[in-house]
């Protein structure tokens, strides 16, 4: 197995005199497994000494702040559903068809926020911890972003759901007054019965009323 290595400009150039004379490559392993080595009987050894309690110790003291932000969302939106009145809904219904015209991004703006209803402010002031752990973690990263990205997804996408169960519902209605108004419709039809291919009192067995190719005489 390939490995590469960086060292310092300084230290390759000091190296210019004797890589030709000496395998830099074995050098490096050599030195590899004298830490490798050193490594392992240090493990046998703390082992030995029963350190594990002390290092379980330490896992709690280290255990990582974890924030599920999109459960966060969801819990709030629960609180929002049932603390809001049907006009709420349907002003987020109207803003969540607005801002899907617009290309915009399902979010908390687009519902109003009843009294004593928690929201994203309140609940990053709850976790001042874990941005601190995020930003010693990723200094490159926006932990403010991804929470507030996570919490509004699990927001919208709760109440999305209801409006989505209300309309299953209402559905399954609009399609059974659709079906009953076709069967009355269907039933207007010329003939007994409203079939227009029953056989009329003309003579004419093919139906079609009064009329249709009535029966030759001969």
């Amino acid at each position: 197995m390939r490995l590469g290595i960086n060292i310092p400009n300084s230290l390759y150039k000091r190296m210019e005199p004797i890589k030709q004379r000496v395998n830099i490559s074995q050098i490096c392993r050599d030195a590899v497994e004298k830490w490798v080595n050193a490594y392992e009987c240090s493990m046998e050894k703390a082992k030995q000494d029963g350190m594990e309690e002390i290092a379980d110790e330490l896992k709690q003291v280290w255990k990582p702040y974890e924030v599920d932000w999109e459960a966060i969302g969801r819990e709030d939106a629960h609180i929002w559903a049932q603390k809001a009145k049907p006009e709420h809904f349907e002003i987020f219904a109207h803003n969540l068809k607005v801002g899907r015209g617009h290309g915009r991004t399902p979010g908390i703006w687009m519902a109003p926020i009843p009294p004593d209803t928690p929201f994203y402010g309140e609940r990053q002031a709850e976790h001042k911890e874990w941005f601190i752990q995020q930003f010693e973690l990723d200094l490159d990263s926006n932990p403010y972003l991804i929470a507030q990205e996570g919490y509004e997804l699990g927001w919208t996408s709760y109440l999305i759901a209801i409006l989505n169960l209300a309309n299953e519902g209402t559905d399954a209605e609009k399609k059974r007054q659709y079906t009953n108004k076709e069967v009355i419709t269907m039933g207007k039809g010329s003939g007994k019965g409203g079939n227009p291919n029953w056989p009329s009192r003309t003579g004419n067995p093919s139906g079609g009323g009064r009329g249709n190719n009535p029966p030759s005489k001969k």
